[in-house]
C-alpha cells in the first residue's frame, strides 16, 4: 500500500511541475516559412526574435524548407542582405504550412519602409534591408 501512495505522489508531483519552464509559459510555438514568388524556400536567412516584455533574444536561421519558429507576441528581425529588394522584383513571401500568405504582419525596415505584409504575405523591402516583424 505504501508503494502505491508513493507511486501516486510522485505521479502527481510530475504532473504538477510538468508545465513549468521560465520562459513563454502558456505561449504557442508556431512556425512560418520564408518563400519567393516561385514557392521556392529561402534557406539560411539570418533572424533574431525577441521576447517584448523580457527582451531576451534568440538568434538562428531559417531552415531548409524556408522555416522559422517564434512566439506569438514577439518581434523578429531578418536580414535580407542576399536579396535584391521588392522593387527589383525580388519578393519574399510569409507562408504558414498550409501553403497560405500571412497577410496584416506589421512590420519595418531600416530602409524606412513601415507597413503591413499584403494579403499574399509578400512586403516591402529594400535591396539588403534588414525588417523587424511584429508577430
Amino acid at each position: 500500500m505504501k508503494r502505491l501512495k508513493f507511486l501516486a505522489l510522485g505521479l502527481l508531483l510530475l504532473w504538477t511541475l510538468n508545465g513549468c519552464s521560465d520562459d513563454n509559459d502558456g505561449d504557442q510555438i508556431t512556425t512560418y516559412f520564408l518563400v519567393d514568388k516561385t514557392n521556392t524556400p529561402l534557406s539560411s536567412v539570418s533572424y533574431e526574435c525577441y521576447d517584448r516584455e523580457t527582451r531576451k533574444s534568440y538568434g538562428s536561421e531559417t531552415g531548409s524548407q524556408g522555416e522559422f519558429k517564434f512566439y506569438t507576441g514577439e518581434d523578429c528581425e531578418f536580414d535580407f542582405d542576399r536579396y535584391r529588394g521588392s522593387k527589383a522584383n525580388d519578393f519574399i513571401y510569409i507562408i504558414d504550412k498550409n501553403n497560405m500568405g500571412q497577410g496584416g504582419i506589421k512590420y519595418e525596415c531600416k530602409s524606412g519602409i513601415k507597413s503591413s505584409t499584403f494579403r499574399e504575405g509578400d512586403f516591402e523591402y529594400e535591396a539588403g534591408d534588414i525588417c523587424t516583424f511584429y508577430l
